[in-house]
């Protein structure tokens, strides 16, 4: 288990508000048969998991091969929930995106399992489809505070980047160096979280209601 306490928090107070968000989230799916409630459970459940995973066994676990397609999950389906959302009279757009990340996915793994390593070409491939689409999709729909989608998934694809990155061992730069990214790895995921979190309460479109939070930030945006 981890030992540095500050990371511990910040781990447990991201799984928290993941795990919160993502149960909500499948409700509303199983309501409403909402595809982009789908696709943003499974990214905030799967939150949840790699926090509790690193706190469980330490920052060692992101060398598992398992780790990258997994987490891979979160910015794919933040992406696809999006494009679910933006575009439901045209769901061939959001299911074309979701084969196209499925088969980088499964070749990811596969390529880990005969490699016994992670690709990093293949985790940018994944990566960065995803991240554009999270990051300017918020801009075009028009959604107030949409651009909380937009900070969140720069982020994430910022951290996928540097993970992949990370593999690269010929690089000596600092912002590579897996002591460094580490470090600011938890406040990371907690900062993702958070805007991830406002980007599905506030925007009408797509809302959801948050107990307790719902209820005081739409109370502020009327005021």
């Amino acid at each position: 288990m981890m030992d540095d306490i500050l990371a511990v928090i910040l781990l447990l107070i991201t799984g928290v508000v993941a795990l919160v968000v993502g149960i909500i989230l499948l409700k509303e799916y199983l309501a409403k048969k909402t595809m982009n409630h789908l696709m943003w459970a499974i990214s905030f459940l799967v939150l949840f998991v790699s926090g509790v995973l690193i706190i469980l066994l330490d920052f060692d676990v992101l060398e598992d091969i398992l780790i990258p397609p997994v987490a891979a999950l979160i910015p794919v389906g933040l992406a696809a929930g999006l494009l679910f959302v933006m575009y439901e009279d045209k769901p061939k757009i959001a299911w074309g995106f979701l084969v196209y990340e499925l088969i980088i996915i499964v070749a990811m793994l596969i390529m880990g399992i005969v490699a016994e390593e992670t690709n990093s070409i293949m985790i940018m491939a994944s990566h960065v489809p995803a991240g554009l689409a999270i990051f300017f999709l918020p801009f075009i729909s028009g959604e107030d505070k949409a651009w909380m989608f937009s900070i969140g998934g720069a982020l994430i694809s910022v951290g996928g980047m540097l993970l992949a990155m990370m593999k690269l061992t010929d690089l000596d730069f600092v912002l590579f160096q897996s002591d460094f990214i580490f470090a600011v790895l938890p406040a990371l995921l907690l900062i993702v979280g958070v805007f991830f979190t406002l980007a599905v309460v506030y925007p009408a479109k797509w809302r959801i209601n948050v107990p307790i939070l719902s209820g005081m930030l739409l109370k502020e945006t009327k005021e």
